[in-house]
């Protein structure tokens, strides 16, 4: 007996336009009628999940931000793990090269979840994930290391692949590579590359509605690796559950 249907968002539950097909709607509801625990499984941020939430009239459980953050659906938090703030600076410091290409995100109830100091969202590879989460996004009016007052989900981020790869290999030689993992996962014919670092567990890549690949660093090594013809890539550093 089946209790419990964990769907991914994007090109899963959503069809490749983003739009959510009603077979799939109504699939859901016959199987929440049924008595099957629904959860929907992203890298997306729970705002950023909430509106598509909304359209599933079914109990649902929210599992967000690569498995960082698990919420119900009216947005009381059940598990949270956050990247420490020490990781975190320790990080941006040792990429001080890439501070036009990073932004860190938090989960918080304020609207300044994405904070940036540089980062250049007109570029056509960033600005629809800005028209997306423009809503959440703000400029840190200062250096981004000073943001970090509380622990963050992510460090995001974005750039060439073959500077994102290089990213990947020059965290898993940081001293503190023992405290997260990194991994890449990158997806065939798209346009990113994205990364995400947890502290020593991954739990998968970022949404696929951005085009590119994914890579994480996080407690459980996880990749998805394959063929790519990317021109730019993401790169995320994210929490992990204890082991």
């Amino acid at each position: 007996m089946i209790r419990l249907l964990a769907i991914d968002i994007d090109g899963t539950l959503l069809d490749s336009h983003g739009r959510l097909p009603d077979a799939h709607r109504e699939a859901l509801i016959e199987a929440s009628g049924r008595g099957v625990e629904i959860a929907l499984v992203t890298g997306r941020s729970f705002h950023f999940t909430a509106p598509l939430a909304a359209l599933l009239p079914v109990p649902l459980t929210l599992i967000v931000n690569n498995g960082a953050v698990v919420k119900r659906k009216t947005g009381e938090t059940e598990l949270r793990h956050v990247l420490s703030r020490e990781a975190a600076r320790r990080v941006l410091d040792e990429t001080g090269h890439l501070e036009d290409s990073v932004a860190i995100v938090f989960d918080s109830p304020r609207r300044a979840q994405i904070v940036f100091e540089r980062m250049d969202w007109s570029h056509p590879n960033r600005r629809g994930y800005y028209e997306k989460n423009k809503a959440f996004i703000a400029a840190a009016g200062g250096p981004l290391r000073d943001m970090l007052a509380e622990d963050p989900i992510q460090v995001m981020f974005n750039g060439g692949v073959e500077v994102m790869r290089a990213l990947v290999a020059s965290l898993r030689a940081l001293p503190i590579a023992d405290r997260f993992s990194v991994a890449i996962t990158e997806l065939p014919g798209a346009r990113f590359l994205a990364g995400r670092r947890q502290r020593r567990r991954l739990l998968e890549g970022e949404p696929r509605s951005p085009p590119g690949s994914s890579g994480a660093a996080g407690r459980r090594r996880t990749s998805r690796p394959s063929a790519t013809t990317s021109t730019t890539s993401r790169c995320w550093t994210s929490p992990a559950p204890p082991t």
